[in-house]
């Protein structure tokens, strides 16, 4: 696991460093320009969150730390729900921040520097997940 998350990590950094060398429009800001309206974006927004790996272990370790181990159901269905709702509020919150011309011009403006500084981060945790002792 430790040698494929290397070159995992090692993938991304590449896919990162070819995006920071590209001056014109990034992919995914052409697929977003396709879609007709703003519920077309909320809902692949959403539904991208829903079914990141990352948020639904991050929820479900909330959720074992915040439960008993003898819950009743309903004590289930709240944090559950709270936790969707928490979720809604939040990264809709986050999408009518940086949807805004300010947010946009600034990520325009910065986002080689980014992707360059994503892709050396990337790289360095991969290299250093494969130099690693077992």
């Amino acid at each position: 696991m430790k040698i494929a998350g290397g070159f995992y990590l090692l993938y991304l950094g590449y896919k990162a460093l070819r995006s920071a060398l590209r001056k014109e429009e990034t992919p995914s800001t052409r697929a977003m320009n396709k879609l007709k309206n703003s519920r077309q974006i909320f809902l692949r927004g959403y539904a991208i969150h829903l079914t990141n790996p990352k948020a639904i272990f991050a929820w479900v370790a909330i959720i074992s730390l915040g439960l008993p181990a003898n819950a009743p159901a309903s004590a289930v269905a709240i944090i559950v729900g709270g936790c969707l709702l928490t979720g809604l509020t939040v990264f809709t919150g986050y999408a009518l921040l940086f949807s805004t011309e300010g947010a946009l011009n600034a990520y325009r403006a910065a986002r080689r520097w980014i992707d360059g500084a994503m892709a050396a981060l990337f790289c360095v945790a991969g290299v250093r997940l494969l130099t690693a002792r077992l």
